[in-house]
């Protein structure tokens, strides 16, 4: 049911997806669905769902282990595997993005300014994670590197240069990787 609520708002928006849309496409009753909460739950648990893929479940569980693997990495190798985890998220998830940046439902909206301002609290915290290691440049304002690198690697940017300037998605990944060292190491680091 969350698999075909994610296609479903992908493609129609949050706001022109109705529960019997889902419903028909999760092959169920509307008053099944409606036991597992309002549209707007569904939304939350569908997005989390697409983003970090079906194996891992949960953002909780993806975030345990970016942070156990990136205990290991170099910098370069931390940057490069932000770039691709995040090329690989918004490939499955960028419509859902869309429709959640879109939507004009006032409770599913809150979320949604709630969610970016998690996103980017998160940020924060996975970049001073490596502050004792001297990786990022001190002469950028630590508040002007998190909203970079958050601006960069949402969806929303994903979207335009994929499908609006056309870049594929190596190409992308190879971009975001040199825009996040421009923000966060500097031009000594190509």
């Amino acid at each position: 049911m969350i698999d075909a609520a994610a296609s479903v708002f992908a493609a129609q928006g949050f706001d022109g997806t109705t529960i019997a849309d889902i419903a028909t496409a999760a092959g169920v009753s509307v008053p099944y669905f409606q036991k597992f909460g309002t549209k707007a739950d569904l939304f939350v648990l569908a997005i989390e769902r697409v983003t970090v893929g079906p194996q891992q479940r949960t953002v909780d569980r993806a975030r345990d282990e970016l942070e156990t693997t990136a205990m290991n990495l170099t910098r370069d190798e931390f940057l490069t595997s932000i770039a691709t985890l995040t090329t690989e998220w918004n490939e499955r998830s960028y419509g859902m993005w869309r429709a959640w940046a879109n939507t004009d439902d006032p409770e599913l909206r809150a979320r949604w300014e709630a969610q970016m301002a998690d996103i980017r609290a998160e940020w924060a915290r996975y970049l001073a994670f490596f502050d004792d290691r001297g990786w990022w440049r001190a002469d950028v304002p630590r508040d002007e590197q998190v909203a970079a690198v958050w601006l960069l690697t949402m969806a929303e940017t994903y979207e335009r240069m994929k499908v609006v300037a056309g870049l594929s998605s190596d190409e992308y990944t190879a971009w975001l990787r040199r825009a996040m060292v421009a923000v966060l190491v500097g031009p000594e680091s190509g």
